[in-house]
């Protein structure tokens, strides 16, 4: 009796049934869709923002006699820890200083060269870039300052 019941229901109700099969389908695509979305939007998010450069600048802070004051490169490790380390994808120091060279003023940039590539892509250079922090025999030298 309960058998013939079971397979009266399977043979009566064949709309109901593909109807049932094809709306686990679409639930099944649904999450699928959403879960390689949620993953992959942050990916790109991140990587769109990191093509327009920094979005932040972190400057010393500036005492009352208006000594110059710098941010000690210890201080920047702060940045690769704690909850800090989620949210910063990269970060790179830059020091400013006027110099004069044949008798011309010109503005030199240091910074971690080997780090430029990846943070700002942007830049277009001949040659080849410097490799590694240690090295202080390359330089990068802006097209105005080699004239």
């Amino acid at each position: 009796m309960w058998w013939r019941i079971i397979r009266r229901s399977f043979v009566n109700q064949k709309v109901r049934q593909v109807l049932t099969v094809l709306s686990i389908v679409l639930g099944t695509s649904l999450v699928a869709a959403l879960v390689n979305l949620s993953l992959d939007i942050p990916k790109k998010a991140g990587s769109q923002l990191r093509a327009y450069g920094a979005n932040i600048l972190v400057l010393p802070q500036v005492s009352p006699s208006g000594d110059i004051s710098f941010i000690v490169e210890g201080d920047m490790s702060r940045l690769e820890e704690g909850e800090l380390a989620q949210s910063v994808t990269g970060y790179l120091p830059f020091l400013y200083n006027q110099a004069e060279i044949n008798g011309r003023k010109v503005i030199l940039g240091g910074t971690w060269l080997d780090e430029i590539p990846e943070l700002s892509p942007w830049w277009q250079i001949t040659g080849t870039w410097p490799q590694g922090r240690e090295n202080t025999r390359d330089a990068l030298v802006g097209v105005r300052a080699a004239e």
